[in-house]
């Protein structure tokens, strides 16, 4: 690894812990006080897009963790003597392979697709997408910099709050909604009910239009979020693609809205009064064209600083090129649609590195974790299972004071074709709130 990929590694564990400048940590340099063993040789110099196998498994903090690169996995984690310490294992490129989507690079080279799929992943093959890998990894050179050092380090972001709760949702489909609910009644033999949802959709009211509704909900616990809008309207003609390559079958859908109708801008002055976000959700295409993204942002009102492409299309290191060249503060696309979990496994926000160019990157990523869509439509996961399973997320997350980011649909809102969603979020809202969390906005 070149001087450009440790200084990014070890520049971001300084800025999770505000680690103090006398503290000395080399990379395979045994003259420091705290020295980590290099190991990955010249893998990032190659095309492969996963380590050798097999894999090092070591228990840390009572999870067993991978170690990539590791030739011996009858090492201690690390050894101290005196006021020195070395570490056996390579943290460094271990937490660059995650942080810099190595893998996803990797698969995009050569390759025409729309999203990185998750059964691609290292994550897949090691069945570790609920695992923070990089939050470990860290949390293991912060206790020998603590040892060497005899100082406490913790993370910083939020010092006042047990962890953050990043509350998001994409607004797809406002004003054509009814139909799928019309539908579901009539499935459930709800025939009255299925002819009354129909009737008040023809004259204009869906359930699906329910953006205040959902800012009163989260306002009843103290919470604000980010509210996406799709700027386009209609139909995106997809390249050939099929199966995993193309997750939205031959047509993409924008928006069943104009976003500058009466009623859609009158929702987000709404919101903007009220301290919630107004981000874009980011056309079929602009992740790969910076021109569209920028118009898709001037169709918002006021200054847009971030937001999430839809269908979390990205392609690296396209994807990157086109939000520095747009100018956004953030975006929060990095997620698994197909799973829950950590895709860079950070539980905290980074800045993404641009491979290609060999830099960081000029804007933040706001991890995405816990999707809605992820639970029923991938996993296809019992209603009554999913809070469980976010729970123990926010664990997960909670024990490094991480940031967890939520993805709510607004039509996981309604009562009929998506009935008991709500009570879910509001679960999660709930458990924020007793925990101490920071109920926030991207």
């Amino acid at each position: 690894m070149n001087a450009a990929k440790v200084n990014y590694v070890l520049q971001y564990f300084r800025q999770v812990y505000r680690v103090p400048e006398q503290v000395e940590v080399g990379y395979g340099d045994d003259a420091c006080r705290i020295s980590i063993a290099r190991q990955a040789g010249g893998f990032f110099t190659g095309e492969k897009a996963h380590p050798p196998e097999p894999v090092t498994w070591k228990n840390w903090r009572g999870r067993s963790i991978p170690l990539l690169f590791a030739p011996d996995d009858r090492e201690k984690m690390y050894e101290i003597e005196g006021n020195q310490a070395r570490i056996n294992y390579d943290l460094i490129a271990n937490a660059f392979f995650f942080l810099s989507n190595w893998q996803e690079y990797r698969y995009f080279s050569g390759r025409t697709a729309l999203r990185y799929p998750y059964s691609e992943s290292l994550q897949a093959r090691l069945d570790i997408a609920r695992i923070p890998v990089v939050n470990y990894y860290f949390d293991i050179l912060k206790t020998v910099v603590g040892q060497v050092y005899r100082i406490q380090l913790a993370p910083v972001f939020w010092p006042e709050h047990s962890l953050a709760l990043c509350l998001t949702h994409d607004i797809d489909t406002c004003f054509h909604g009814w139909p799928q609910d019309a539908f579901y009644l009539l499935k459930q033999g709800a025939v009255r009910q299925a002819g009354k949802t129909s009737l008040q959709g023809l004259r204009g009211k869906d359930a699906w239009f329910n953006i205040e509704e959902i800012m009163r909900l989260e306002q009843e616990h103290q919470a604000q979020s980010s509210f996406y809008f799709i700027p386009r309207q209609g139909s995106a003609r997809l390249p050939g693609l099929s199966g995993k390559e193309n997750p939205a079958s031959e047509k993409g859908r924008n928006a069943d809205y104009d976003v500058q109708s009466p009623r859609v801008l009158r929702a987000m002055q709404t919101l903007g009064e009220h301290g919630f976000e107004v981000g874009v959700h980011g056309s079929f295409f602009s992740h790969q064209n910076a021109e569209q993204l920028l118009d898709d942002c001037r169709r918002l009102p006021g200054s847009v600083r971030g937001g999430r492409f839809h269908y979390l299309l990205f392609q690296n290191p396209l994807t990157l090129s086109v939000l520095e060249e747009a100018g956004l503060a953030y975006d929060s696309t990095l997620g698994f649609a197909e799973t829950p979990g950590f895709r860079n496994g950070i539980a905290f926000p980074f800045v993404p590195y641009h491979l290609e160019e060999d830099r960081p990157a000029q804007f933040i990523e706001i991890p995405l974790i816990v999707m809605d869509t992820s639970f029923r439509s991938y996993l296809k996961t019992p209603l009554e299972e999913v809070f469980g399973q976010v729970e123990t997320l926010v664990n997960e997350v909670e024990q490094f004071k991480g940031c967890l980011t939520v993805l709510w649909h607004n039509n996981y809102f309604t009562p009929y074709k998506f009935n008991g969603w709500k009570e879910v979020y509001r679960r999660i809202l709930k458990t924020g709130q007793e925990r101490g969390a920071w109920l926030t906005s991207a």
